[in-house]
């Protein structure tokens, strides 16, 4: 190909270049730095955001793709309506092949990825170098911390709490429970993969659970359930002092307003949200009972000695 620039080189590497930079911010510095950069990008946009944003999600786009699909077909209108919370929902089948990504797709799962690193960097802290405000994780620990969060994000979707905005009997609780089980044991077959997801689950839990030592409301566990429920998305590290924004996509229904909701968990899918369901399927392979540490090491290959960093992470790393 003929050179369209002074660049030194034509257009198919230049193409090639800008494609293997690792995220928008580096794609952003290159192309501002050259106008035959910038006419390549301008030409080709859509096709260099995609990998840029497969090279910064990682190997779990499809996965995170999948939810994010799942999420928004969940939000168009009515999409919920006949949602049966008493049938196994449609888990299709897992693919690599993520198809053609849109705009909104690329920015969504950029997003996405930012939040799971900035959990990574939480975990991180609490659990192997509490003196580092960066992730230190090795990159095989960080895709397994990576896969958990992803896997917790899919059931959500599958499972969608707006679907629960109701009161259920004793036995309908009991039921759906059993068809989160059977999917957590249809998906899972590594008692490893399990734990990863419990402690990622744990660590939602104590980074929510300490947000509200301060908070007047003096907010229960089964409250922070429910956020847990609203995805780890939903968890905006700098603002969790205020968790009331976070449940505006429950209220509404038999339960009203927020305020409702803290207390009206008593029967109710919401309440041990995933915590039941996981901790009902270990029970069932498992033939041992595991600690808190034993979680961590799913992730981990070594956990820090000494007393967990929890208690001051959240205020260390931002500011809260």
């Amino acid at each position: 190909m003929r050179y369209h620039t002074a660049l030194p080189f034509d257009d198919d590497i230049v193409d090639c270049v800008l494609c293997r930079l690792p995220n928008f911010k580096t794609l952003k510095s290159t192309i501002l730095a050259s106008r035959g950069f910038m006419r390549v990008f301008d030409s080709h946009k859509i096709s260099i955001m995609r990998e840029i944003c497969h090279n910064y999600v990682g190997p779990f786009l499809p996965l995170s793709l999948r939810a994010l699909r799942l999420e928004t077909a969940g939000q168009a209108a009515n999409a919920l309506v006949g949602f049966d919370p008493f049938k196994m929902p449609d888990l299709g089948c897992e693919t690599n092949d993520i198809g053609t990504l849109t705009f909104e797709e690329i920015l969504q799962l950029v997003d996405n990825a930012k939040k799971v690193h900035q959990l990574e960097i939480y975990f991180s802290f609490c659990h192997k170098d509490g003196s580092s405000p960066r992730s230190t994780l090795t990159n095989e620990e960080s895709l397994r911390f990576q896969r958990a969060v992803y896997d917790i994000a899919l059931f959500i979707q599958l499972f969608p709490p707006e679907v629960y905005k109701r009161q259920f009997t004793s036995d309908e609780v009991a039921d759906i429970r059993a068809i989160q089980v059977s999917y957590l044991e249809s998906l899972f077959l590594l008692e490893n993969d399990l734990r990863g997801i419990y402690a990622v689950y744990l660590c939602l839990y104590s980074l929510l659970s300490q947000s509200f030592l301060v908070n007047p409301t003096q907010l229960s566990d089964s409250f922070v359930g429910i956020l847990i429920a609203l995805g780890p998305y939903k968890i905006q590290l700098e603002d969790l002092q205020n968790a009331k924004p976070l449940l505006a996509p429950l209220e509404g229904g038999s339960w009203g307003n927020a305020e409702d909701i803290i207390y009206d968990l008593w029967i109710n899918p919401l309440k041990d949200y995933l915590h039941h369901p996981l901790r009902q399927v270990m029970k069932q392979i498992s033939t041992k009972t595991w600690t808190e540490f034993d979680y961590e090491l799913a992730i981990l290959d070594t956990v820090k000695e000494g007393p967990v960093a929890c208690e001051h992470s959240k205020t260390t790393l931002f500011g809260a």
